[in-house]
């Protein structure tokens, strides 16, 4: 099997272990992989994905909203690698706690570590919650 991989962005708010983001992509499926520095200083750099990838065709439409709306907060943040919108944020947008709390339920993005619920009603976004999408199918920036 044939992969490709693509360099996509650093985040380098800590400047001690920036994360960088890379494409890997093959004729079945694509993914978002982070790798800190600290992981490729070992000597080695890992592109596997370590979470189940979800289809587009998992998500019912407003599941599917939703977790695009996370994708792309956390794609436009500049609040380093892990982000938080706080509920009123949401709200403004659209969208209510219940729909993130469905979300985590259903594909179990807190057990995962890719997505935390506050208290106060805010979501915490990491950059792991990239990987969690096929890419051939969940297309954020044409859906």
């Amino acid at each position: 099997m044939k992969l490709t991989i693509t360099f996509i962005a650093t985040d380098d708010m800590d400047e001690k272990n920036p994360y960088h983001l890379y494409e890997v992509e093959s004729d079945d499926f694509a993914y978002y992989v982070c790798i800190t520095k600290e992981e490729t200083d070992l000597g080695y750099t890992d592109y596997s994905n370590k979470y189940e990838m979800y289809n587009r065709s998992d998500f019912t439409d407003r599941e599917w909203e939703t977790a695009k709306y996370l994708f792309h907060f956390l794609w436009d943040s500049d609040n380093g690698t892990n982000t938080c919108v706080e509920q009123d944020i949401y709200e403004e947008d659209g969208f209510e706690q219940a729909d993130f709390i469905a979300l985590l339920e259903k594909f179990h993005f807190a057990d995962k570590g890719v997505l935390d619920l506050y208290e106060d009603g805010g979501v915490e976004i990491y950059w792991d919650y990239f990987s969690c999408f096929n890419l051939k199918t969940c297309k954020f920036w044409e859906d």
